[in-house]
C-alpha cells in the first residue's frame, strides 16, 4: 500500500476564475478517493500573436509577468481560503474576477 494521497483528477470546468493583465488563474474543485474536497488551481498567460492577430495562451511566463502573477496569486489564494470551510458554497457556477488591468475577459477565455 502507498502513502500517497490519491485523488481523483476529472476533466471539469473551473469553478472560478481570476484574470489580472495577461494572466489568468483556474481554480478546480477537487475531489480525493476518500472523500476530501479541496481546490486547486492552475495559471496561464494569454497573449496575442503579432502576425496573425490569434489568441494563444501558455504556461511559461517572463520576469515581466511578475507584477501580474504575484497579484493573481495572492487573488485567488484569497479567494480559495474564503471558500475552504464550504467548498460546496457559490461554487457551481463558474465565477469570473477581472481587476480592470486586462481586456475583456471573453478575449482571454481559453
Amino acid at each position: 500500500m502507498t502513502d500517497k494521497k490519491q485523488t481523483i483528477l476529472t476533466p471539469s470546468k473551473p469553478v472560478h476564475t481570476i484574470r489580472c493583465q495577461d494572466i489568468v488563474a483556474f481554480v478546480h474543485r477537487r475531489q480525493s478517493l476518500n472523500g476530501f474536497t479541496y481546490f486547486d488551481y492552475t495559471l496561464a498567460r494569454n497573449w496575442s500573436s503579432m502576425s496573425t492577430n490569434k489568441l494563444s495562451s501558455g504556461c511559461t511566463f517572463f520576469p515581466a509577468n511578475e507584477e501580474a502573477l504575484v497579484e493573481t496569486i495572492h487573488q485567488v489564494t484569497a479567494w480559495i481560503r474564503a471558500n475552504l470551510q464550504s467548498p460546496g458554497t457559490n461554487t457551481s457556477t463558474a465565477g469570473t474576477k477581472d481587476n480592470g488591468q486586462g481586456a475583456n475577459p471573453s478575449d482571454h477565455d481559453i
